[in-house]
Protein backbone atom coordinates (compact mmCIF):
# COMPACT_ATOMS: atom_id res chain seq x y z
CA UNK A 1 0.00 0.00 0.00
CA UNK A 2 1.33 2.92 -0.95
CA UNK A 3 0.37 6.11 1.25
CA UNK A 4 0.01 9.77 -0.57
CA UNK A 5 0.61 12.86 1.86
CA UNK A 6 0.06 16.57 1.09
CA UNK A 7 3.10 18.50 -0.33
CA UNK A 8 4.44 20.70 2.18
CA UNK A 9 3.79 24.37 1.79
CA UNK A 10 5.92 26.47 -0.72
CA UNK A 11 9.17 28.16 0.59
CA UNK A 12 9.53 31.44 0.25
CA UNK A 13 12.65 30.20 -2.41
CA UNK A 14 10.65 28.49 -4.51
CA UNK A 15 7.91 30.20 -4.50
CA UNK A 16 10.21 33.53 -5.89
CA UNK A 17 11.05 31.20 -8.41
CA UNK A 18 7.65 30.38 -9.95
CA UNK A 19 6.76 34.01 -9.89
CA UNK A 20 9.43 34.61 -12.28
CA UNK A 21 8.35 31.87 -15.10
CA UNK A 22 5.03 32.96 -14.24
CA UNK A 23 5.14 36.48 -15.64
CA UNK A 24 7.54 35.90 -18.45
CA UNK A 25 5.52 32.87 -19.62
CA UNK A 26 1.96 34.78 -18.94
CA UNK A 27 2.29 38.47 -19.05
CA UNK A 28 0.97 40.81 -16.60
CA UNK A 29 -2.31 40.61 -14.95
CA UNK A 30 -3.44 43.55 -17.20
CA UNK A 31 -3.10 41.48 -20.35
CA UNK A 32 -4.58 38.08 -18.78
CA UNK A 33 -7.72 40.09 -18.57
CA UNK A 34 -7.96 40.26 -22.12
CA UNK A 35 -8.21 36.49 -23.10
CA UNK A 36 -11.91 35.51 -22.90
CA UNK A 37 -13.43 32.59 -24.84
CA UNK A 38 -11.02 31.05 -27.70
CA UNK A 39 -12.63 28.72 -28.71
CA UNK A 40 -13.00 27.49 -32.58
CA UNK A 41 -16.39 26.30 -32.57
CA UNK A 42 -19.22 24.64 -30.45
CA UNK A 43 -21.10 21.69 -30.49
CA UNK A 44 -24.89 21.83 -29.05
CA UNK A 45 -26.66 18.63 -28.24
CA UNK A 46 -30.35 20.55 -27.07
CA UNK A 47 -32.69 19.11 -24.51
CA UNK A 48 -34.84 17.21 -25.61
CA UNK A 49 -37.37 13.84 -24.47
CA UNK A 50 -35.15 10.81 -24.66
CA UNK A 51 -38.29 9.55 -27.13
CA UNK A 52 -37.05 12.53 -29.97
CA UNK A 53 -33.52 11.12 -29.38
CA UNK A 54 -33.65 7.69 -29.81
CA UNK A 55 -37.02 7.23 -30.75
CA UNK A 56 -37.77 5.22 -28.07
CA UNK A 57 -39.39 5.97 -24.66
CA UNK A 58 -38.01 5.84 -21.63
CA UNK A 59 -38.61 3.32 -19.17
CA UNK A 60 -41.65 4.20 -17.89
CA UNK A 61 -43.24 4.69 -21.90
CA UNK A 62 -43.33 8.53 -21.09
CA UNK A 63 -42.88 10.73 -24.08
CA UNK A 64 -41.72 14.32 -21.97
CA UNK A 65 -38.90 12.45 -20.32
CA UNK A 66 -36.40 15.38 -20.81
CA UNK A 67 -32.64 15.02 -21.50
CA UNK A 68 -30.71 17.48 -18.52
CA UNK A 69 -29.00 17.49 -15.42
CA UNK A 70 -31.15 15.21 -13.69
CA UNK A 71 -30.98 12.33 -16.33
CA UNK A 72 -27.25 12.48 -16.76
CA UNK A 73 -24.00 12.53 -14.57
CA UNK A 74 -20.88 11.61 -16.55
CA UNK A 75 -19.98 12.65 -20.08
CA UNK A 76 -17.01 11.50 -21.88
CA UNK A 77 -15.41 11.10 -24.80
CA UNK A 78 -13.59 8.14 -26.62
CA UNK A 79 -10.63 8.30 -28.64
CA UNK A 80 -12.37 9.29 -32.17
CA UNK A 81 -14.15 12.11 -30.37
CA UNK A 82 -17.62 10.53 -29.54
CA UNK A 83 -19.52 11.31 -27.25
CA UNK A 84 -20.79 9.18 -24.36
CA UNK A 85 -23.00 10.09 -21.26
CA UNK A 86 -25.67 7.76 -18.82
CA UNK A 87 -28.78 8.28 -18.37
CA UNK A 88 -30.50 8.27 -15.39
CA UNK A 89 -34.11 7.50 -16.56
CA UNK A 90 -33.70 3.74 -17.92
CA UNK A 91 -29.77 3.65 -17.36
CA UNK A 92 -28.75 3.62 -20.52
CA UNK A 93 -25.67 5.10 -21.90
CA UNK A 94 -25.95 7.24 -24.77
CA UNK A 95 -23.31 7.95 -27.50
CA UNK A 96 -22.99 10.47 -30.26
CA UNK A 97 -20.84 11.67 -33.23
CA UNK A 98 -18.29 14.65 -32.58
CA UNK A 99 -21.13 16.48 -34.33
CA UNK A 100 -23.54 16.02 -32.00
CA UNK A 101 -25.51 13.24 -33.24
CA UNK A 102 -27.15 10.66 -32.04
CA UNK A 103 -25.60 7.29 -32.92
CA UNK A 104 -27.06 4.76 -30.61
CA UNK A 105 -26.79 3.05 -26.79
CA UNK A 106 -26.50 0.43 -25.21
CA UNK A 107 -26.73 -1.40 -21.34
CA UNK A 108 -29.75 -0.39 -19.11
CA UNK A 109 -31.42 -1.17 -16.32
CA UNK A 110 -31.07 -4.61 -14.37
CA UNK A 111 -28.82 -6.65 -11.94
CA UNK A 112 -27.46 -9.14 -14.91
CA UNK A 113 -24.21 -8.39 -17.06
CA UNK A 114 -24.19 -5.05 -18.85
CA UNK A 115 -27.21 -3.77 -16.62
CA UNK A 116 -26.88 -1.22 -14.23
CA UNK A 117 -29.16 -0.14 -11.00
CA UNK A 118 -27.57 3.52 -10.19
CA UNK A 119 -26.23 5.90 -12.44
CA UNK A 120 -22.51 4.14 -13.30
CA UNK A 121 -19.31 5.91 -13.25
CA UNK A 122 -18.01 5.48 -16.84
CA UNK A 123 -13.99 6.08 -18.36
CA UNK A 124 -12.85 5.08 -21.25
CA UNK A 125 -9.26 3.47 -22.16
CA UNK A 126 -7.14 4.54 -24.99
CA UNK A 127 -7.92 1.15 -27.09
CA UNK A 128 -11.70 2.40 -26.85
CA UNK A 129 -12.77 -0.36 -24.06
CA UNK A 130 -15.25 1.66 -21.69
CA UNK A 131 -15.93 1.12 -18.21
CA UNK A 132 -18.63 1.90 -16.36
CA UNK A 133 -18.88 0.85 -12.74
CA UNK A 134 -22.37 0.95 -10.67
CA UNK A 135 -22.42 1.97 -7.10
CA UNK A 136 -25.07 0.40 -6.02
CA UNK A 137 -24.55 -3.43 -7.51
CA UNK A 138 -20.42 -3.14 -7.13
CA UNK A 139 -20.81 -4.66 -10.58
CA UNK A 140 -17.93 -3.34 -13.11
CA UNK A 141 -18.77 -3.75 -16.94
CA UNK A 142 -16.35 -3.90 -19.58
CA UNK A 143 -17.77 -2.60 -23.13
CA UNK A 144 -15.95 -2.53 -26.35
CA UNK A 145 -16.07 -0.89 -29.29
CA UNK A 146 -16.52 -2.88 -32.74
CA UNK A 147 -17.54 -1.55 -36.18
CA UNK A 148 -19.24 1.52 -34.72
CA UNK A 149 -21.55 -0.09 -31.92
CA UNK A 150 -20.69 -1.07 -27.64
CA UNK A 151 -20.97 -4.28 -26.54
CA UNK A 152 -20.49 -5.67 -23.52
CA UNK A 153 -16.48 -8.14 -23.22
CA UNK A 154 -16.25 -8.52 -19.35
CA UNK A 155 -18.12 -7.81 -16.20
CA UNK A 156 -16.91 -8.85 -12.48
CA UNK A 157 -18.11 -7.57 -8.94
CA UNK A 158 -16.27 -5.82 -6.56
CA UNK A 159 -16.07 -6.21 -2.44
CA UNK A 160 -17.51 -3.75 -0.36
CA UNK A 161 -15.44 -2.07 1.70
CA UNK A 162 -16.30 -1.34 5.18
CA UNK A 163 -16.98 2.80 5.95
CA UNK A 164 -16.49 3.43 2.51
CA UNK A 165 -18.20 3.90 -0.79
CA UNK A 166 -17.36 3.77 -4.41
CA UNK A 167 -16.76 7.04 -5.80
CA UNK A 168 -15.47 7.36 -9.09
CA UNK A 169 -13.23 4.93 -11.61
CA UNK A 170 -10.00 5.61 -13.79
CA UNK A 171 -8.35 3.62 -16.17
CA UNK A 172 -4.68 3.83 -17.00
CA UNK A 173 -3.89 3.02 -20.27
CA UNK A 174 -5.32 -0.21 -21.93
CA UNK A 175 -5.16 -2.93 -19.48
CA UNK A 176 -5.66 -1.06 -15.83
CA UNK A 177 -8.66 0.06 -13.98
CA UNK A 178 -8.16 2.35 -10.47
CA UNK A 179 -11.50 2.15 -8.01
CA UNK A 180 -11.53 5.02 -6.06
CA UNK A 181 -13.38 4.50 -2.50
CA UNK A 182 -14.36 7.34 -0.43
CA UNK A 183 -15.04 7.36 3.30
CA UNK A 184 -18.52 7.23 4.56
CA UNK A 185 -19.75 10.83 5.45
CA UNK A 186 -22.19 8.31 7.82
CA UNK A 187 -19.66 7.00 9.29
CA UNK A 188 -17.63 10.27 9.25
CA UNK A 189 -19.96 12.11 12.02
CA UNK A 190 -20.37 9.80 14.19
CA UNK A 191 -18.93 11.23 17.57
CA UNK A 192 -16.99 13.19 15.39
CA UNK A 193 -17.82 17.07 15.71
CA UNK A 194 -15.27 19.59 13.81
CA UNK A 195 -13.28 19.15 10.84
CA UNK A 196 -12.75 15.69 9.79
CA UNK A 197 -10.22 14.26 7.40
CA UNK A 198 -10.03 10.58 6.54
CA UNK A 199 -8.13 9.09 3.45
CA UNK A 200 -9.41 7.81 -0.16
CA UNK A 201 -8.44 4.29 -0.99
CA UNK A 202 -7.62 2.84 -4.33
CA UNK A 203 -7.79 -0.68 -5.70
CA UNK A 204 -6.11 -1.72 -8.96
CA UNK A 205 -7.61 -4.32 -11.42
CA UNK A 206 -6.80 -5.64 -14.43
CA UNK A 207 -10.06 -5.55 -17.33
CA UNK A 208 -10.41 -9.12 -16.60
CA UNK A 209 -11.41 -8.13 -13.31
CA UNK A 210 -8.33 -9.61 -11.91
CA UNK A 211 -7.48 -7.75 -8.35
CA UNK A 212 -3.80 -6.69 -9.08
CA UNK A 213 -3.42 -4.66 -5.45
CA UNK A 214 -5.80 -3.82 -2.71
CA UNK A 215 -4.99 -0.10 -0.94
CA UNK A 216 -3.04 0.56 -3.73
CA UNK A 217 -2.76 4.52 -2.84
CA UNK A 218 -4.47 6.15 0.29
CA UNK A 219 -4.70 9.43 -0.34
CA UNK A 220 -6.12 12.63 1.44
CA UNK A 221 -9.65 12.76 1.00
CA UNK A 222 -11.52 16.29 1.02
CA UNK A 223 -11.78 18.18 3.92
CA UNK A 224 -14.97 17.98 6.10
CA UNK A 225 -16.77 20.05 8.45
CA UNK A 226 -18.83 17.46 10.56
CA UNK A 227 -22.07 18.69 12.38
CA UNK A 228 -23.17 16.45 14.89
CA UNK A 229 -27.16 17.34 15.48
CA UNK A 230 -28.96 17.20 19.12
CA UNK A 231 -30.50 13.21 19.30
CA UNK A 232 -27.91 12.28 17.48
CA UNK A 233 -26.56 11.85 13.71
CA UNK A 234 -25.36 14.49 11.74
CA UNK A 235 -23.97 15.43 8.56
CA UNK A 236 -20.68 16.32 6.77
CA UNK A 237 -19.97 19.74 4.22
CA UNK A 238 -16.83 19.57 2.13
CA UNK A 239 -14.87 22.58 4.01
CA UNK A 240 -15.92 25.69 2.20
CA UNK A 241 -12.94 26.75 0.27
CA UNK A 242 -10.70 23.94 2.31
CA UNK A 243 -8.23 21.37 1.26
CA UNK A 244 -9.65 18.62 -1.58
CA UNK A 245 -8.02 16.30 -3.76
CA UNK A 246 -8.50 16.50 -7.29
CA UNK A 247 -7.98 13.24 -9.50
CA UNK A 248 -7.64 12.60 -13.56
CA UNK A 249 -5.89 10.19 -15.67
CA UNK A 250 -3.16 11.35 -18.36
CA UNK A 251 -1.46 9.96 -20.98
CA UNK A 252 0.11 6.29 -20.69
CA UNK A 253 -0.62 4.97 -17.87
CA UNK A 254 -0.54 8.05 -15.02
CA UNK A 255 -2.81 9.59 -12.59
CA UNK A 256 -2.49 12.86 -11.75
CA UNK A 257 -3.38 14.30 -8.28
CA UNK A 258 -3.81 17.85 -7.78
CA UNK A 259 -3.89 19.59 -4.41
CA UNK A 260 -6.50 22.33 -4.08
CA UNK A 261 -4.97 24.24 -0.99
CA UNK A 262 -1.67 24.37 -2.99
CA UNK A 263 -1.20 24.99 -6.77
CA UNK A 264 0.64 21.38 -7.06
CA UNK A 265 0.29 18.55 -9.35
CA UNK A 266 1.83 14.95 -8.84
CA UNK A 267 1.73 12.71 -11.45
CA UNK A 268 2.23 8.90 -10.48
CA UNK A 269 2.92 5.89 -12.49
CA UNK A 270 1.48 2.50 -11.96
CA UNK A 271 4.00 1.57 -9.18
CA UNK A 272 2.46 5.04 -7.40
CA UNK A 273 6.10 6.58 -7.81
CA UNK A 274 5.63 10.43 -8.75
CA UNK A 275 7.73 10.91 -12.24
CA UNK A 276 7.12 14.52 -12.17
CA UNK A 277 5.28 17.51 -10.34
CA UNK A 278 3.90 20.43 -11.30
CA UNK A 279 4.36 23.66 -9.07
CA UNK A 280 3.17 27.12 -9.78
CA UNK A 281 2.66 30.38 -7.35
CA UNK A 282 -0.69 30.34 -5.82
CA UNK A 283 -3.72 32.03 -7.48
CA UNK A 284 -5.56 32.68 -4.23
CA UNK A 285 -8.49 35.75 -3.90
CA UNK A 286 -8.68 36.70 -0.43
CA UNK A 287 -12.72 36.60 0.69
CA UNK A 288 -15.05 38.85 2.06
CA UNK A 289 -16.74 38.12 4.94
CA UNK A 290 -20.50 38.47 2.94
CA UNK A 291 -18.72 36.80 0.36
CA UNK A 292 -17.96 33.81 3.18
CA UNK A 293 -21.72 34.37 4.50
CA UNK A 294 -23.27 33.92 1.50
CA UNK A 295 -21.50 30.64 0.40
CA UNK A 296 -21.91 28.94 4.04
CA UNK A 297 -25.84 30.04 3.96
CA UNK A 298 -26.32 28.18 -0.29
CA UNK A 299 -24.44 25.15 1.55
CA UNK A 300 -26.23 24.79 4.45
CA UNK A 301 -29.60 25.15 2.10
CA UNK A 302 -28.83 21.93 1.44
CA UNK A 303 -30.32 20.39 4.56
CA UNK A 304 -32.89 21.41 6.38
CA UNK A 305 -32.54 21.19 10.37
CA UNK A 306 -35.43 20.44 12.89
CA UNK A 307 -35.28 24.16 14.31
CA UNK A 308 -34.59 27.33 13.05
CA UNK A 309 -31.77 27.49 16.05
CA UNK A 310 -30.10 24.23 15.35
CA UNK A 311 -30.14 25.14 11.54
CA UNK A 312 -28.20 28.95 12.60
CA UNK A 313 -25.69 26.31 14.65
CA UNK A 314 -25.03 24.44 11.63
CA UNK A 315 -24.19 27.70 9.45
CA UNK A 316 -22.49 29.53 12.34
CA UNK A 317 -20.36 26.27 13.00
CA UNK A 318 -19.86 25.89 8.54
CA UNK A 319 -18.68 29.72 8.86
CA UNK A 320 -16.32 29.12 11.39
CA UNK A 321 -14.40 26.21 9.46
CA UNK A 322 -14.57 28.54 6.33
CA UNK A 323 -11.15 29.63 4.32
CA UNK A 324 -10.22 33.00 4.11
CA UNK A 325 -9.43 32.51 1.04
CA UNK A 326 -10.02 30.78 -2.46
CA UNK A 327 -7.96 27.67 -3.15
CA UNK A 328 -5.79 28.07 -6.36
CA UNK A 329 -7.01 25.45 -7.74
CA UNK A 330 -11.25 24.84 -8.15
CA UNK A 331 -11.16 21.59 -11.12
CA UNK A 332 -8.13 19.98 -12.72
CA UNK A 333 -8.86 17.93 -16.45
CA UNK A 334 -6.27 16.12 -18.50
CA UNK A 335 -6.09 15.06 -21.47
CA UNK A 336 -4.86 11.88 -21.86
CA UNK A 337 -3.93 12.77 -25.69
CA UNK A 338 -1.68 15.38 -25.12
CA UNK A 339 -0.79 15.74 -21.77
CA UNK A 340 -2.51 19.12 -21.77
CA UNK A 341 -3.99 20.43 -18.52
CA UNK A 342 -7.39 22.84 -17.80
CA UNK A 343 -7.27 24.02 -14.39
CA UNK A 344 -10.22 26.05 -12.84
CA UNK A 345 -9.65 29.05 -10.49
CA UNK A 346 -11.59 31.07 -8.48
CA UNK A 347 -12.63 34.57 -10.06
CA UNK A 348 -15.05 37.28 -8.78
CA UNK A 349 -14.27 39.56 -11.76
CA UNK A 350 -14.31 38.92 -15.76
CA UNK A 351 -10.40 37.49 -16.00
CA UNK A 352 -10.36 34.00 -17.22
CA UNK A 353 -11.28 31.23 -14.88
CA UNK A 354 -9.19 28.33 -16.71
CA UNK A 355 -6.01 28.07 -17.30
CA UNK A 356 -4.18 26.17 -19.80
CA UNK A 357 -1.10 24.52 -19.21
CA UNK A 358 1.18 21.75 -21.44
CA UNK A 359 2.69 18.86 -20.69
CA UNK A 360 5.45 20.18 -19.27
CA UNK A 361 3.21 22.45 -17.08
CA UNK A 362 3.89 25.57 -18.28
CA UNK A 363 1.21 27.83 -18.80
CA UNK A 364 -0.02 28.84 -22.45
CA UNK A 365 -3.23 30.00 -22.53
CA UNK A 366 -6.22 31.15 -20.45
CA UNK A 367 -10.14 31.73 -21.22
CA UNK A 368 -13.39 32.09 -19.53
CA UNK A 369 -15.95 29.51 -19.23
CA UNK A 370 -19.76 30.47 -18.25
CA UNK A 371 -19.67 29.70 -14.76
CA UNK A 372 -22.98 28.00 -15.17
CA UNK A 373 -20.78 25.22 -17.59
CA UNK A 374 -19.63 22.31 -15.89
CA UNK A 375 -16.59 20.76 -17.47
CA UNK A 376 -17.03 16.67 -17.36
CA UNK A 377 -14.08 15.77 -19.78
CA UNK A 378 -11.08 17.18 -22.07
CA UNK A 379 -9.67 15.56 -24.44
CA UNK A 380 -8.54 15.72 -28.18
CA UNK A 381 -7.95 19.71 -27.71
CA UNK A 382 -11.80 19.53 -27.05
CA UNK A 383 -13.72 20.11 -23.82
CA UNK A 384 -17.37 18.15 -23.26
CA UNK A 385 -19.65 19.77 -20.67
CA UNK A 386 -23.27 20.96 -19.69
CA UNK A 387 -24.17 24.65 -19.35
CA UNK A 388 -27.02 24.77 -17.24
CA UNK A 389 -29.44 27.86 -17.11
CA UNK A 390 -32.03 29.02 -14.49
CA UNK A 391 -36.24 27.58 -15.78
CA UNK A 392 -34.39 25.67 -18.89
CA UNK A 393 -33.27 22.03 -18.51
CA UNK A 394 -28.72 21.98 -19.80
CA UNK A 395 -27.43 22.12 -23.06
CA UNK A 396 -24.51 19.69 -23.45
CA UNK A 397 -21.79 21.50 -25.25
CA UNK A 398 -18.26 20.61 -27.02
CA UNK A 399 -15.89 23.52 -27.18
CA UNK A 400 -12.91 22.88 -29.24
CA UNK A 401 -10.17 24.72 -28.30
CA UNK A 402 -7.68 26.67 -31.20
CA UNK A 403 -5.27 24.38 -33.53
CA UNK A 404 -2.14 26.16 -31.65
CA UNK A 405 -3.65 25.39 -27.98
CA UNK A 406 -4.54 21.97 -28.33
Amino acid sequence: MNTVEIPPSFTVQSLTITVIVLFYACGSPESEKQINDPFEGVTEIVPQTIAEITGESDSGGTADFVFGSDFFEEITFDSSGELLLNNRGNMKILYFDAEGEYLGSFAGRGQGPGEFMSWPYLDVYQNDMLTALDRYTLRANIFERQDGSWSLLNDFSLEPKEHYELSDVFVLGSDRIAVIYSPDSRFMVEGKPGKVRLKKKIDLFSTSGELIEENWMEIPSTEYSAFSAPGGGGVAFPVLFGSHLLLDTGPEQTLYLAYTDQFAIDIYDLEANVTDSIRHSNYQTELTEAQREEAVEEQAGAVRMETDEVQQDLEDQLFEHSEQQTPPIKEMHVDRDTGHIIVKRHTFDESPNWLLLDENGQRIGGFRLDVNFSVHDFRHGRIAGALHEEETYPTVLIKSLPENQK
